[in-house]
């Protein structure tokens, strides 16, 4: 998967990726390192490591889809069965890109599933740490964001929350340098669409080939 080096700062993937960079990278690299953005748990060094705000919020959407799926479809009429497939992209979504019908669904789940409404604010209230609050701000913000998910008594909320509070230097961390892989995530996800649409390839050559292609900006005009 990609892995950018530049400027002695590293965003990793996961704990694997992360480790054979310390191993392979050389020592003077190594110990120049100065900041490292990698998921929870990817035994980077805590002085230089950075909670990658990607992978906090993927533990928050996955803590919010056990809720949804804890909470059944009922026969009171106030959802049908087709709001209610849609409505896990709503929980899903940020706030900012709801549409009418979907924040209308979602108004309704306050009122009557006050759990699940609940387990989504959260999302979003861990969601503004990277997006609204400002650098200064952030540990007040999460020491806040933790109280809050500890009290919800939301089960998998409760054990995130006690995830996030082992890393939460680091969280704070990633916050304050900035640093985020998404975009190569992004790239990642590119490249496993690529691979699942080519239903295999003869080389590995033909796969990277396929990857220029497809994301190296290369424009081709028909004529």
């Amino acid at each position: 998967m990609v892995q950018s080096w530049a400027g002695h700062e590293i965003i990793g993937r996961a704990t694997n990726h992360t480790r054979r960079a310390y191993t392979t990278s050389g020592r003077d690299l190594l110990y120049s390192i100065r900041r490292l953005s990698a998921a929870p748990g990817s035994g980077c060094r805590p002085r230089a490591g950075g909670c990658d705000p990607f992978h906090v919020i993927q533990l928050a959407n996955r803590a919010l889809d056990h809720v949804y799926g804890a909470s059944r479809h009922g026969t009171d009429g106030l959802i049908t069965s087709r709001q209610w497939r849609a409505a896990r992209y709503a929980l899903r979504a940020g706030a900012e890109r709801l549409a009418e019908d979907k924040r209308q669904i979602l108004n309704q789940f306050r009122r009557t599933r006050y759990q699940l409404w609940r387990a989504w604010e959260l999302k979003e209230m861990l969601r503004d740490l990277y997006r609204v609050v400002e650098p200064a701000n952030a540990r007040a913000h999460l020491t806040a964001w933790l109280r809050s998910a500890s009290l919800s008594r939301i089960g998998p909320f409760v054990l995130l929350a006690r995830q996030l509070r082992r890393h939460f230097g680091r969280v704070v961390a990633a916050v304050e340098w900035g640093l985020s892989n998404s975009r190569l995530e992004g790239i990642n996800g590119k490249i496993r669409v690529i691979q699942r649409r080519g239903y295999g390839y003869p080389s590995p050559r033909s796969l990277a080939s396929m990857i220029y292609l497809c994301l190296g900006g290369v424009t081709y005009a028909a004529h």
